[in-house]
């Protein structure tokens, strides 16, 4: 009896003596997530927080810093917006039904008719992780250049120490500017990661789209209409955090192109193996930390050298498609060797036989000839509109038919030196590079 008592007044003691130290927990995840927002571009300010023995209240406004590269769409949309935030401490809260755990938190845009309207909800676990669900409600907004239209979109996952489990969908999203539109419906989307490392956070990644189309008022020709559109990733790292191995896939059923083409069944497989973990970290802090178009070799060269050092593989598994129902298939593999030694002793980046010794590849191409013929002719076309005078012009009809007959004078001589295989319906060609030695067909090239 004296013991379940003392249970009673321990849990008693417990459910009264530990909401103000989860109430604590709270305000300071609240600033600090506040702070990494602002690291983001997002001007946040605090108006007001009132903490409380079982739960606290606080006001929020963001609008975005004018450094953000979209600072001019974002300030109309927020305007500034400022949002009311609810929480509730644990270790119980019965608000909701029964929960368990540090704290719950809902926020939602103060004002009555906000532009974007939304709802959060997230539960934080007596481990620390967060249980969230995101709600943005249907809108429709006329800005000065173009309008915004969304159905509504959902997301929800899981927080848990340094991996993020999430999904989330949208119905159809629409947005018009004077130049062109662009429009998605049914998307939907997925990740599974674990930040291992500073900027390497391997898992899984989804999006599907059942249509996506782009318009440009100017030039109908850049239109383009796909359904079916798919992407997927897996990527992970070794035990020693030193390597990192991934594959994508991106897909879609079918494509309309402003020019009339039709695309179907396309399918793009690439893979990368042995990536060495700190040089891509260290790439990414440079692109992060702004770095010039032609960066300095000096800066370049160890994360390039150390790259090299990991012999790490690239390869494009497969790019296949139709184009009005003639096929397209294209491969390439490509190897670092990092074991060959420089010939003149140190690396040179920028000597093209370093490179040659060190790399061992293969690709393959084949398509239907009426495709290849159609795309040598378009680029013969567009090479003598460039060739003509200033002022000079010729007839389209004459200008195709130059073109086509360049085609079989084009096309003839490289299958008679072997560069390309005619095999009746497709042309064909396969490259290797091995030991510093290209050739195409199994014939070696002269340089």
């Amino acid at each position: 009896m004296r013991i379940r008592i003392a249970v009673v007044v321990v849990l008693l003691v417990a459910l009264l003596v530990l909401p103000p130290v989860f109430g604590k927990v709270a305000e300071s995840r609240v600033t600090a997530h506040i702070e990494s927002l602002r690291e983001k571009q997002l001007d946040i300010t605090i108006d007001e927080y009132e903490r409380g023995w079982f739960s606290s209240r606080a006001r929020i406004t963001l609008k975005p810093s004018q450094l953000h590269p979209s600072a001019a769409l974002l300030a109309d949309v927020l305007d500034p917006l400022t949002v009311a935030v609810d929480i509730r401490h644990g270790p119980v809260s019965l608000a909701d039904g029964f929960f368990l755990g540090m704290f719950e938190t809902y926020a939602r845009p103060v004002d009555d008719s906000p532009v974007v309207d939304f709802v959060v909800e997230a539960q934080t676990t007596l481990d620390g992780s967060v249980n969230f669900a995101v709600e943005i409600m249907p809108l429709r907004h006329d800005f000065a250049d173009g309008r915004v239209n969304l159905s509504g979109a959902r997301a929800s996952g899981t927080i848990e120490r340094r991996r993020v489990d999430a999904r989330g969908e949208l119905a159809s999203l629409e947005i018009a500017s004077p130049t062109g539109a662009v429009s998605m419906i049914g998307v939907r989307a997925s990740t599974d990661t674990e930040r291992r490392s500073g900027r390497v956070a391997p898992g899984t990644l989804s999006v599907e789209v059942d249509r996506i189309a782009f318009e440009r008022f100017e030039n109908s020709s850049q239109a383009f209409d796909a359904t079916g559109v798919r992407f997927a990733s897996r990527s992970s790292v070794d035990r020693a955090l030193n390597r990192l191995h991934g594959r994508a896939v991106f897909a879609f059923e079918q494509a309309r192109t402003g020019n009339g083409a039709t695309i179907t069944d396309a399918r793009y497989e690439m893979s990368l193996r042995n990536v060495d973990v700190a040089a891509l970290e260290a790439y990414y802090d440079l692109v992060a930390d702004g770095a010039p178009a032609e960066p300095s070799m000096d800066v370049v060269a160890p994360i390039v050298q150390r790259l090299v050092a990991s012999s790490p593989s690239f390869a494009i598994d497969t790019v296949r498609f139709h184009v009005d129902g003639q096929p397209f298939e294209a491969n390439l593999h490509v190897d670092v060797d990092s074991s060959v030694p420089p010939s003149g002793g140190a690396v040179d980046l920028n000597d093209p036989e370093y490179w040659r010794s060190i790399l061992k590849g293969r690709a393959g191409l084949s398509a239907a000839k009426p495709l290849v013929e159609q795309l040598a002719a378009a680029g013969i076309k567009v090479q003598l509109l460039a060739a003509q005078e200033d002022g000079a012009s010729m007839p389209t009809d004459s200008l195709d038919a130059l073109a086509e007959a360049q085609v079989g004078l084009v096309l003839g001589m490289l299958s008679a030196q072997g560069m390309i295989e005619d095999t009746g319906s497709l042309y064909r060609t396969t490259l290797s590079l091995e030991n510093g030695r290209i050739t195409v067909n199994g014939q070696p090239l002269p340089f």
